[in-house]
Formats: C-alpha cells, structure tokens, sequence
C-alpha cells in the first residue's frame, strides 16, 4: 500500500477552496491508485481528525493531523540552502519519512508572501524538510508569489 502525504491541504478549513483543491487531489489519487493510504498534514486542524471519503462507493479512511512544527526556523546559508529537519514534529517527521509520495498544495495560495512571512515560512519549512528527507516532493498547481522580500525569494529559490 502506497503511503501518500498531502501537505497544505485540509478537508475541515473555513476556506472552501482549501477543501475543494483537498478533495479534488483525493478522489484524483483513489482514481489512479485505489490501494493507498492518504495522510493530510495541515495548518487547519489542532488534533488528528478522522475524514471518512465516500467516493464512487470507494470508502477511504483520510486522517488529518496538525503540523504543529515546533520551535523555529534553523537554516543556514553556505553554497546551498539547507534546513535541519530536527524541527519537524516527530510525528509529522515519521510521516514524511515513511512516505512514498509527498504532495502538496499550500492551501491553493499560500506560498506566496502576499499573507505575511510567518505563513510562507511554515509553508517552505515543511517542504524543505521533506526535500532534507531526501523525498521526493510534488507541488500540486496553486498560485506562487508573488514574493516581494528578497529573503523569502532567496527561500523560494532553494524549494
């Protein structure tokens, strides 16, 4: 069974769009593969949530779990951007270790810092953790920038 993470993603956010783009990306994933297990690790929820999906009489168990990244950013800049993964939620870290496809979507618009930088750095420290990892990370379509401060270009620029 495939172990699919979907980053920035949630089925229980006040945005409706959040929650179309999330469903839209799982009933695409139980079409093309409808033996795996999906996993959405979010900025929405505060405690794991059970979601069940009823999707052509396919039913899917979708648990969705906080991001809850602790601590703060820890990078440093030498040749190549990089950033420690330590920081991760343990685990939000297992997930992403034992995944074998990472996807994610940014809530639709959220990887940009048109919302502020707080946003956009919980964003991109996820995907750089993964991409520490050494996984393989998938950038669903959503909208990107703009990006206006020359540090989260810089960051922009290492995902």
């Amino acid at each position: 069974m495939k172990q699919i993470i979907l980053m920035g993603a949630s089925l229980n956010s006040g945005n409706r769009g959040v929650n179309a783009l999330t469903r839209g990306t799982i009933n695409a994933l139980i079409d093309a593969n409808e033996d795996c297990s999906i996993t959405i690790i979010s900025y929405t929820v505060k405690r794991k949530i059970e979601n069940v999906i009823d999707y052509h009489n396919k039913i899917l168990k979708v648990n969705e779990i906080p991001s809850n990244l602790k601590g703060g950013l820890s990078f440093y800049i030498k040749t190549k951007f990089s950033i420690d993964t330590c920081f991760l939620n343990r685990d939000v870290y297992k997930l992403l270790e034992n995944a074998d496809i990472v996807l994610d979507i940014s809530e639709g618009d959220s990887f940009s810092d048109i919302y502020g930088y707080k946003r956009f750095f919980l964003h991109s420290f996820l995907k750089l953790g993964t991409i520490k990892l050494g996984k393989k990370l998938i950038l669903l379509p959503q909208t990107m920038g703009p990006y206006n401060n020359k540090f989260v270009k810089l960051i922009y620029c290492a995902t």
